[in-house]
């Protein structure tokens, strides 16, 4: 094997790091969606790994030139990081299990993760990355269908969310709204909701209360005779630069089977489609340009295909032990 050496990047290297990485970027079939689209917007990425905490670009060196490069995110703070879409790899200079080695040794011992796990997203026909998390055992955390909606190229469907929802006594509303958020009981019941709907999520409802701004949630509720707050149903959207993720749909169904949305009239299937085409409509309307469905049950999929979404292929989650 070569004489590799490994560090992190410093600031001056910034070019260094973006001519690396762009050629290899334009191999979509390496990363994970949304794709990034120029230089200049890997360019805007990387340079915050140089201006804030917990932010590690790592090099693989052989010799003076670069030939693999890993973007970590990993606060001191959190138990898991991630990485931002992949690495990027030359793999004509280094194979792609030989790289993944040294960084676990280097982001183990170097920088003091040992013991610790990352987030591993990655497209499913990445055969390389494959065979490579398989021959560590990673467990597999999701595998979902990723679907893409272009607000550019079409619009929403001509669909009120009233007319779906078929009661009247039920409201959908998105929490951003400053009305809303002058209700502490709506947000609170949404917030104990949340972490039962969407558990083991990175996203708890602790972490959404300090970045609301980056999020679009929709949620679907009513009260009851004692009027209380009762969460239906929620989707919850991350939005950044003019990109849509939508990170959960769910409806209270799926961990009550006893609990009856509502009457007879609304069937989950039916609350879910209003909760998508009004975050669909909300995000639109705050000028994003797509939005990104990854969709782990197939009727979610079917659903966001009749919505207009279109599929981009699929993609699997590894949770990547540091030991």
């Amino acid at each position: 094997m070569p004489n590799y050496t490994t560090r992190l990047l410093q600031g001056h290297e910034l070019e260094l790091a973006i001519d690396f990485a762009w050629p290899i970027a334009q191999h979509h079939e390496y990363f994970y969606f949304p794709f990034y689209n120029s230089y200049d917007e890997l360019k805007i990425i990387f340079s915050r790994f140089f201006e804030k905490e917990g932010l590690y670009l790592i090099g693989i060196f052989e010799g003076s030139i670069l030939v693999a490069l890993f973007p970590l995110v990993f606060r001191e703070s959190e138990e898991i990081g991630g990485w931002d879409k992949g690495i990027y790899i030359h793999d004509e200079k280094i194979k792609y299990s030989n790289a993944m080695d040294i960084f676990k040794t280097f982001i183990s011992d170097d920088l003091g993760f040992e013991g610790k796990e990352i987030y591993c997203g990655i497209r499913s026909d990445y055969q390389d990355a494959i065979k490579c998390f398989e021959r560590e055992g990673s467990e597999i955390l999701e595998e979902t269908h990723i679907t893409n909606f272009e607000f550019i190229s079409e619009n929403p469907k001509n669909l009120n969310v009233e007319t779906i929802v078929l009661d009247p006594f039920i409201e959908i509303l998105n929490i951003n709204d400053v009305t809303i958020c002058s209700s502490q009981t709506i947000l609170n019941a949404y917030y104990d909701y949340h972490d039962k709907a969407y558990p083991g999520y990175y996203w708890t409802s602790e972490r959404l209360k300090n970045h609301l701004h980056d999020f679009r949630i929709i949620i679907a509720f009513k009260y009851s005779m004692e009027q209380e707050v009762i969460i239906l149903g929620s989707i919850f959207v991350r939005e950044i630069e003019g990109t849509g993720d939508v990170y959960g749909l769910s409806n209270i169904s799926e961990q009550n089977s006893n609990c009856c949305i509502s009457g007879t009239t609304v069937s989950s299937e039916i609350l879910r489609e209003a909760l998508l085409h009004k975050a669909l409509q909300n995000s639109h309307a705050n000028g994003l340009k797509s939005m990104m469905f990854f969709c782990e049950e197939i009727n979610d999929y079917h659903l966001a295909l009749r919505k207009g979404f279109k599929t981009m292929g699929n993609y699997k989650v590894y949770l990547w032990n540091l030991k």
